[in-house]
């Protein structure tokens, strides 16, 4: 989900999985937690993997969904 931060940018919802958690449950509480949707996995889209400024090793997994309840004001 993309959402605004300013007049000319855009981020994608985004934070870290709880514990236990998979990535797909991660990106559905995050996208809920956000913005207030709660939504549809439609399918996975891909991942990408990249060290952080700090070291750290992240992975970043896609996911298209669809809007299952929840209005975008």
């Amino acid at each position: 989900m993309y959402l605004p931060r300013g007049p000319r940018r855009l981020d994608i919802s985004q934070g870290k999985l709880d514990e236990g958690e998979t990535f797909e449950q991660g990106a559905l509480r995050e996208v809920l937690e956000e913005i207030g949707i709660r939504c549809n996995v439609t399918r996975f889209v891909g991942t990408t993997n990249y060290t952080h400024r700090r070291g750290k090793p992240k992975i970043v997994a896609y996911y298209l969904m669809t809007a299952a309840r929840g209005v975008l004001s």
